[in-house]
């Protein structure tokens, strides 16, 4: 009987000891998430954009919803067919040859009722996506972008194809909407959407310099019905120099990265998501191993990372590539032992490169469409210097992001332009491969245009 008082005893203090362990645990949440609490509403009455519902997509009137059409149109295009099939065994260039025209034809004429859509969507100014972003915000999902991949790739072979057919006028008219999908693809709140508009502004960006060498533009004593206007160029000239929008992009992926960082915090912190549901949806996070102290963890990398946002978004203001890898942030110490900060933290200084060079692109091809349209009206004669070009075609020299407070550089006698690259050395327009068997574009020491066909 002794004996079996003495187990239920052990028992009863086994009991005890776990409920007092629950309640110490369930103490020690409450503190960590009253903490993570006051961090959020310090922010948010900073003005900084925090909750998930702060970056739900807004309404869009419907006259001004170019969204609709563009998801219609990315559905009716036919990427499994012979034509798509066929492009992908060609290099995607001007001039074209007999067989890479007829490729293009060949697309754009299966295509034409996606295009149709496109040219419907793409005269509107606005584009709600319906993304709704709640929590845990891991879990929210973007399936609209890869469609739009596809529309920004016809329309770069429509553009293509009507350069191809002599109708110069339409193929700027296709570049254009190329820059306006990129800016409506922007209107989604992630770092994701801006990579992705990034990505259509630089396909834009290559496709005005293999157009741009003998681009035919009409002009007051000779007009021509296939010939760019004046207006249009004005118009393509006016919507590279626009910058606002890929600002406006970046920060607001910045502010929704921290947004992201912080819910997923709390969420582990309020047990709305496991660790292991996190490292499931994170990509390369399965091998994560769960911390022991989950919730203390949490709220510590929560800090940490909400520190360093800041910080990069400070420094992605600045004016130039060299400045900003001077002002950028240095890795939170102890990385290493922050687990969610090393699971969730972005590669922050690729993306912020990609940004320059996103401007860099932007401006070079903003300069050799104003050179261009300078030899156009002076007999095929170029610019002594840029300073030629202003204000008649360009309201001022561009100055060149990849460098500190030093304009893009032109030299007429070899027709080039070029940015002096990632590395801030002026080489001269050097082509050299930095990288071997990789030729052309970032891969050059200098970034180079050349203003004319080989």
């Amino acid at each position: 009987m002794r004996g079996h008082a003495n187990q239920k005893s052990l028992a009863l203090i086994a009991m005890l000891a776990a409920a007092v362990l629950l309640g110490a645990a369930a103490a020690r949440g409450a503190d960590e998430q009253r903490q993570l609490d006051e961090l959020i509403q310090s922010l948010k009455q900073k003005g900084v954009p925090i909750l998930p519902a702060d970056f739900s997509t807004k309404p869009v009137p419907s006259a001004d919803d170019a969204a609709p059409a563009l998801l219609a149109a990315a559905k009716r295009i036919e990427l499994e067919s012979k034509a798509w099939k066929d492009l992908d065994q060609i290099e995607e260039r001007l001039p074209a040859s007999p067989h890479e025209a007829e490729v293009y034809h060949a697309i754009v004429t299966a295509n034409a009722q996606a295009l149709t859509l496109s040219d419907q969507a793409l005269v509107r100014k606005g584009a709600d996506w319906k993304v709704t972003v709640t929590s845990p915000v891991v879990h929210v999902l973007l399936p609209h972008l890869h469609g739009q991949r596809s529309v920004a790739h016809l329309l770069r072979v429509a553009a293509l194809d009507a350069y191809a057919r002599g109708d110069h006028r339409q193929a700027v008219e296709r570049v254009r909407q190329l820059l306006a999908l990129g800016r409506l693809i922007d209107r989604q709140p992630f770092l994701v959407s801006h990579l992705v508009a990034i990505g259509v502004g630089s396909m834009t960006c290559d496709c005005i310099s293999q157009m741009t060498p003998d681009l035919q533009i009409e002009s007051p004593n000779k007009p021509d019905p296939k010939a760019a206007t004046a207006g249009q160029m004005r118009a393509l000239l006016a919507d590279l120099l626009d910058e606002n929008a890929l600002g406006d992009g970046l920060k607001i992926a910045l502010q929704s990265e921290r947004m992201c960082e912080l819910d997923t915090a709390g969420s582990l912190i309020s047990g709305a998501m496991s660790w292991e549901e996190l490292t499931g949806a994170v990509g390369g996070g399965k091998d994560a191993a769960e911390p022991q102290d989950l919730k203390s963890v949490a709220l510590r990398d929560a800090k940490t990372m909400s520190d360093q946002m800041a910080l990069v978004e400070i420094a992605a203001r600045s004016a130039d590539y060299p400045t900003f890898l001077k002002q950028k942030p240095p890795a939170p110490q102890g990385l290493d032992q922050a687990p969610l900060a090393k699971l969730l933290m972005p590669a922050m200084d690729r993306a912020l490169l990609h940004q320059f060079r996103a401007l860099t692109e932007r401006r070079l091809a903003a300069t050799e469409l104003a050179v261009r349209w300078y030899a156009v009206d002076s007999d095929g004669k170029f610019p002594a210097g840029l300073a030629d070009l202003s204000p008649r075609y360009l309201p001022a020299i561009l100055s060149d992001p990849m460098a500190a407070k030093q304009p893009l550089a032109y030299k007429p006698d070899a027709k080039i332009l070029y940015s002096v690259g990632e590395d801030g050395v002026d080489g001269g327009g050097d082509e050299k491969p930095a990288t071997p068997g990789r030729t052309g574009g970032w891969f050059m020491p200098d970034y180079v245009i050349h203003l004319t066909r080989p």
